[in-house]
């Protein structure tokens, strides 16, 4: 229980509080999950792990990543500089409801937001909020399963492992079909 909640701690401080909430939502739908799936798959919110890459103490850049499914914070650390990426966030379901009411979204407030800000821009406005054709940040958003599975992927293409983590995930997981349309990444 202590290395658990060191590695909860470890989560926290590369989060802020609402993504850390949201990261804890995730890792407790486990649960909601293997019910789903009548306990066949063995999921439990204690099959998370934290991954060290390279020395703490040794000056060099370093790295960790806590990663499980449906969540995966990779920070690296290059002296006084922390890049967050990349940072898989994913719900599955996406969304709890009980008499038609939401129980938990732990995804939800983004996707309110890109949902309006997409329905507020036409064509034009939307090509105009393109500022670079090369992405400095690409941030991903994907659903499946009538829009209650979801994933997010925030990465920086020359900044981050280079994983694309969104790929991954699909490749990893048997049981789940790919979307017949990839999704856009915002700019």
């Amino acid at each position: 229980m202590t290395a658990r909640k060191a590695a909860h701690r470890l989560l926290a401080t590369g989060l802020s509080e609402h993504a850390y909430a949201q990261a804890m939502a995730i890792v407790a739908l486990e649960e909601v999950l293997d019910r789903k799936e009548q306990w066949r798959r063995g999921r439990h919110s204690g099959d998370y792990w934290v991954s060290v890459y390279g020395d703490p103490e040794g000056g060099e850049p370093w790295s960790w990543r806590f990663e499980g499914h449906h969540l995966s914070v990779t920070m690296t650390v290059a002296g006084d500089r922390v890049s967050p990426a990349p940072v898989f966030l994913g719900a599955n379901p996406a969304r709890v409801s009980y008499v038609g009411h939401p129980v938990s979204r732990p995804l939800g407030p983004e996707e309110d937001l890109v949902r309006a800000l997409l329905d507020a821009m036409g064509p034009r406005a939307r090509e105009a909020a393109v500022v670079a054709s090369r992405a400095d940040l690409l941030i991903e958003y994907d659903t499946t399963d009538d829009g209650n599975h979801a994933h997010t992927v925030l990465r920086r293409p020359r900044g981050d492992f280079g994983d694309d983590v969104l790929a991954a995930h699909y490749q990893h997981a048997a049981d789940h079909e790919r979307p017949a349309r990839s999704p856009q990444p915002a700019r």
